[in-house]
Parts: C-alpha cells; sequence; structure tokens
C-alpha cells in the first residue's frame, strides 16, 4: 500500500522477478476487507492495468491517494482477490476521478494527498468506514504505541531482506498487522519489521487503508515510506479537519 508503481519500474520487476504475492510480510487477505480495491486505469496503447489500491466508503466512492488519481480523469475499480484476474474477467466499475485541488506533490507538510474516485453506479459491496474527527487526537501516547492496525492492498511483496530492493508482483489483496511509531496533525507512521510483529505495505498499495485493529474504520491511507520497503509506512490520516472536509463533498462522515 505504497506508492504508484511507475510504468518502469513494474517493467524492471518483471524482469528481474516472477510474480509473487503482495504485502510486505503478510499473508494473504482471503476475503475479509473485500471493500478494499485496486485502481485500474488505461493507457495511451489501449493496454489497462492496475497502479494503486484504495477503498469503497459509500456505494459509489472509493478512497484512495492523489498521486495515484493526479494523470486520469477516468480510472476503473476491481475488488477482485486478484487484481489482474479481475481485469481479465472485465470485473471493473468505472468512475471519476477526483484529485484534492491542493494535492502538493512531495511535500511533508501537508501535501492533501488524499482523492476519491466516484463510480458510475453503485457496488454492492459493504462499504468501509472513515475514522471520526480528530480520533488519534483523543489517544495517549501510550495508548497509540499500544493499538494495532491492519493495512490492505495489492502491492509488491517481501519476505525477506535478501534479495535485493525490488518487491515481486501478482495482484493478490494481502494485509499485514503493524504498531504505530509516530504521528502528528497530518502524518500516522507506522512500523513494519517482522522481529516486532509488524507487516506493511510497498510500491502499488498507495490509497490503500490502514484499519484500526479489526475493524472496517480506516485511519489513515498509504502514500509513501522507506524505499525498500522495509522499514516504515508513512500513511496519510483522514480523521483530520483537512481530509475530512474533502470527503465530505463525497461522502456522509459521522
Amino acid at each position: 500500500m505504497k506508492r504508484l508503481i511507475p510504468l518502469l519500474a513494474a517493467i524492471l520487476m518483471a524482469v528481474v522477478a516472477q510474480p509473487a504475492s503482495a504485502i510486505v510480510f503478510g499473508e494473504s487477505d482471503d476475503g475479509r476487507h473485500p471493500q478494499t480495491g485496486a485502481m485500474v486505469v488505461e493507457f495511451e496503447d489501449g493496454t489497462m492495468d492496475w497502479i494503486c489500491s484504495g477503498a469503497l466508503i459509500s456505494p459509489t466512492v472509493f478512497l484512495t491517494a492523489s498521486h495515484c488519481t493526479e494523470d486520469f480523469e477516468r480510472a476503473w475499480v476491481t475488488f477482485a482477490d486478484d487484481a489482474d484476474d479481475g481485469i481479465a474477467a472485465g470485473d471493473l466499475h468505472a468512475g471519476t476521478t477526483y484529485t484534492h485541488p491542493e494535492w502538493g506533490g512531495a511535500r511533508y507538510d501537508d501535501p492533501h494527498d488524499i482523492a476519491v474516485i466516484v463510480l458510475d453506479e453503485p457496488v454492492d459491496i459493504n462499504p468501509a468506514s472513515i475514522a471520526p474527527l480528530g480520533t488519534i487526537d483523543d489517544w495517549s501516547n501510550q495508548e497509540l504505541r499500544a493499538q494495532r492496525f491492519t493495512a490492505v492492498g495489492y502491492g509488491g511483496e517481501r519476505e525477506s531482506f535478501t534479495g535485493g530492493i525490488l518487491p515481486i508482483y501478482n495482484g493478490e489483496r494481502r494485509l499485514a498487522y503493524q504498531s504505530a511509531h509516530n504521528a502528528n496533525s497530518v502524518w500516522l507512521d507506522l512500523a513494519m519489521t517482522p522481529t516486532n510483529g509488524n507487516g506493511g505495505t510497498c510500491y502499488g498499495d498507495s490509497g490503500g487503508p490502514h484499519f484500526i485493529g479489526d475493524t472496517d474504520v480506516i485511519i489513515s491511507i498509504t502514500v509513501t515510506g522507506d524505499v525498500p520497503c522495509k522499514a516504515f509506512d508513512k500513511t496519510y490520516r483522514v480523521d483530520t479537519a483537512e481530509a475530512q472536509a474533502f470527503l465530505g463533498n463525497f461522502v456522509a462522515i459521522d
């Protein structure tokens, strides 16, 4: 759930490794998060492929990241367990992208790296919920450190610290459990060190949800992290006033 897959990087990964599964130090989702989907786009040559992850937050609204949507006015979403299989079967839901108007690239103060795809037709899947305003603000540091989070997405997998920095892919929806490292007014930093029982996200997981524990409540979305996908996730909080002001244009938030 971290970072958009550049086309060149995807080509290099296909050359150096046979595709495998997704999520760093994680496991197959096995249908536990059906509202998590993959964002699919059509390239100039007419081919279609998935580039990011995200989650359904109403029957017609799919939450993802601005750096995923900024170059595409239209996109599709598949909720298949395997994104490649979903594309091949035409199991796709078309929609219009809405990138945050203040999306600011690689800024770390507040990049507004949050976006939605408004689907043309409702999807018959129970949507995820957005955490109430200021959820993390109400937690003590001890409560934050004790809380577990669940990352879900279709991105690159790593199950070993060896083998270079390139993860391997097959488009499978997977999950990983994480603990918090730090939080501020914009970011929730999550550890992904397996020695402490943590997994995490990688390229192609951008826009994907981080749920609070085993709930369907999203606290943040994948944006970035360390380059080799071995140490930490830097996720964008959705319980802030800025994030919820944007989302409130598309979905009711309690």
